[in-house]
C-alpha cells in the first residue's frame, strides 16, 4: 500500500511539473502576443495617419475610411456597393478603385483582382444601360443624378 501511494505521489509531482512548465509557457506566449499587439496597434496608427496626411497634402479625397468596409458590407448587393463608393467619390467612379476596395475587403468573391475588376466592369455596364451611371472617359463612370452633399463650415 505504501509502494503504490508513492508512484501516485511521484506521478502526481512529474504532472504538475509537466503543467507548471506549459503554464508558464503559455504567460510568455501570452506576454508576446500582448507586446506584439500594441506594437502592431502604433504600426497602424502611424501607417493611417501617414495616408491622412498624404491624402491631405496630395488634395485627393479620402475614399478609404474606418467604416468604409462596414458601409459597403452593410449592403444587400454588389450594385448598391458600387453606388456607396461612387457617392464616397462625389458622384465619380473608377473600375479600378471599386474592384480593389471590393476585392481587398473580401466582399467580392473572386481569385484574382483582375477578376474582381471585370465583375465591377461588368455590373457597371449593365447599370449604364440601366440608366444608373453613364461613362465619362475609359474606366470612370459618373453616377447620374447625384447630388453632392455639401461641406460647409
Amino acid at each position: 500500500m505504501v509502494v503504490s501511494n508513492h508512484a501516485w505521489e511521484e506521478e502526481t509531482r512529474k504532472t504538475l511539473a509537466l503543467i507548471q512548465a506549459e503554464l508558464h509557457d503559455a504567460k510568455n506566449e501570452y506576454e508576446e502576443a500582448g507586446e506584439n499587439l500594441s506594437r502592431l496597434t502604433r504600426e497602424a496608427e502611424t501607417m493611417e495617419l501617414a495616408l491622412q496626411i498624404h491624402l491631405q497634402r496630395t488634395g485627393k479625397g479620402q475614399t478609404v475610411e474606418k467604416d468604409m468596409r462596414e458601409l459597403l458590407a452593410s449592403q444587400r448587393n454588389h450594385q448598391e456597393r458600387i453606388k456607396r463608393i461612387a457617392e464616397q467619390n462625389n458622384g465619380l467612379l473608377k473600375v479600378s478603385t471599386a474592384a480593389n476596395l471590393l476585392y481587398n475587403y473580401q466582399l467580392i468573391k473572386s481569385k484574382t483582382p483582375m477578376h474582381a475588376y471585370r465583375i465591377v466592369y461588368g455590373l457597371l455596364i449593365n447599370m449604364t444601360e440601366e440608366g444608373i451611371f453613364q461613362k465619362s472617359a475609359p474606366g470612370v463612370f459618373r453616377l447620374v443624378n447625384f447630388l453632392p452633399i455639401l461641406d460647409i463650415k
